[in-house]
């Protein structure tokens, strides 16, 4: 398991913050060029799995454990486009 950083803990410090980077694809954007807003659950998706990986935890490490943390509620507030 990641240890906690000292000082201030920010987004890029936190051990509870994943990143990964996406290449949005052509049939994702709408005719304005903005990302599809289904879409975006899939990016989420992808961002919990790397931080899944981060702290050693992921599927098959959860699976193994008999523990499962399911998504079973999601609320988005699409405040800026992805494009």
């Amino acid at each position: 398991m990641t240890e906690l950083p000292q000082g201030k803990i920010t987004p890029a410090n936190s051990p509870w913050s994943g990143e990964v980077e996406l290449q949005v694809q052509f049939y994702d954007i709408d005719p304005m060029e903005v990302v599809w807003h289904g879409r975006y659950i899939q990016y989420f998706e992808a961002a919990r799995c790397a931080l899944l990986d981060k702290i050693g935890y992921n599927y098959d490490e959860m699976k193994e454990s008999g523990y499962m943390w399911p998504i079973i509620d999601l609320q988005v507030r699409y405040s800026n486009p992805a494009t």
